[in-house]
């Protein structure tokens, strides 16, 4: 049995392990996505007995490639490495919203991070498939 929950926000630019921020710069950012998530995932997420205690957990990272806008400050990374350093405060909501029990290794198993491309900024967000 799987359930998937699309989380309507990217990751800042800050986030990405290829950036040059110092770790100080890194901490609002990562607040403010692990906050987003765990609130989003407690209003959206699957509507049965929580938490779950040993998952599978696959990424489809979604993002649009159009032109970006002025004063842009997501994060679209080009390869699924750096795609799952920038989520890891997401992985942290979840747990946060009692979706997942714990992050530990033996709790979650991680599967695939997929990046895909969309064709409209409001499709953007990530996927998280729980199985």
């Amino acid at each position: 049995m799987s359930y998937d929950l699309l989380v309507p926000i990217l990751p800042e630019r800050k986030l990405s392990p290829n950036g040059r921020s110092h770790d100080a710069s890194k901490a609002a950012p990562k607040r403010r996505l692990r906050e987003f998530v765990r609130v989003w995932a407690q209003e959206n997420g699957p509507q049965i007995a929580r938490p779950f205690d040993h998952v599978t957990l696959d990424v489809e990272y979604r993002v649009c490639r159009s032109k970006t806008l002025p004063g842009d400050i997501y994060y679209r990374p080009t390869d699924p490495d750096n795609a799952l350093a920038s989520i890891k405060a997401a992985i942290d909501g979840l747990v946060d919203a009692g979706v997942l029990l714990d992050d530990k290794r033996t709790n979650v198993k991680l599967g695939d991070i997929d990046l895909v491309d969309v064709d409209d900024w409001s499709a953007e967000g990530l996927r998280f498939r729980i199985s």
